[in-house]
């Protein structure tokens, strides 16, 4: 997999081919006064699942991870954010409705991170997980065998890394083609001593390949990219600038930095 730096006006359509894959990261910041025109901009859908949370973080990093999302797609498909509309597809998963099924997209958050992978003509599935004690449980009852050896074979507090890393990728994996992370892609045989691996696990009777790239995150936390294939893609990092009032307040920023780090000015 190949990482470049690509720099581009604010607002600009980024190229995308279907050797591409668009990794942008979103910090869940806002202020209290950006939230309302933030959530003004989501569809019916994506309102009532706010009205649902009960807590303000929630809700806060909710309205502006579905906002970025919007103002991220809305750079792909010659349409403004607040008009793109979504279907759902199986296990629940949303898909660009109308002339534009072709960009695929996934989005994740975890506290006050967001990654949305952007690509074109085939899945992608993107995940980011806090590294958490309990993972190493979870490992030991639901991963296969050489992946729960390998986290049971981590000493100390880097186990739950270790477990979150593994995690990431078969969620990655599961999301690139539409399924649910338990029971299928947490039966995936994701483990490799490298940073990206070729996955492969037979679904529906026949071979199924993915190719899966560790991701740069904060300390404590784990990040990974998918798409099905075992071509090696490139792979692109964006920052989204985020609305007024929040850390990342003013125009996106692309480079090469990875999700966690600072991107190149």
């Amino acid at each position: 997999m190949t990482i470049t730096r690509r720099d581009a006006p604010h607002g600009a359509r980024p190229a995308l081919t279907p050797d591409d894959i668009h990794v942008w990261t979103v910090g869940l910041g806002a202020s209290r006064e950006a939230l309302p025109g933030l959530a003004g901009g989501l569809d019916e859908t994506e309102r009532a699942r706010l009205a649902r949370l009960t807590s303000a973080t929630d809700r806060r990093r909710f309205t502006v991870a579905h906002a970025a999302l919007r103002a991220v797609l809305s750079r792909y498909v010659p349409t403004e954010p607040r008009e793109l509309r979504f279907e759902i597809g199986r296990w629940g998963r949303p898909e660009i409705a109308g002339d534009h099924r072709h960009v695929r997209f996934s989005l994740t958050h975890c506290e006050d991170l967001a990654l949305v992978a952007v690509a074109v003509g085939r899945g992608v599935g993107v995940d980011v997980e806090r590294a958490r004690p309990a993972l190493a449980a979870v490992a030991a009852r639901f991963f296969p065998a050489g992946d729960a050896a390998h986290v049971a074979s981590v000493a100390g507090h880097r186990r739950a890394q270790a477990g979150a890393r593994l995690l990431t990728r078969k969620e990655a994996c599961a999301k690139a083609v539409g399924e649910r992370l338990l029971p299928f892609g947490l039966a995936l045989p994701v483990f490799s001593p490298g940073d990206r691996t070729v996955v492969a696990h037979p679904v529906g009777g026949r071979p199924a390949h993915w190719y899966v790239r560790d991701l740069s995150a904060p300390p404590g936390f784990a990040a990974a990219v998918a798409r099905p294939g075992a071509r090696p893609p490139r792979l692109w990092f964006f920052r989204w600038g985020g609305p007024e009032g929040s850390p990342d307040g003013g125009p996106d920023r692309i480079g090469a930095a990875q999700p966690g780090q600072q991107p190149a000015q």
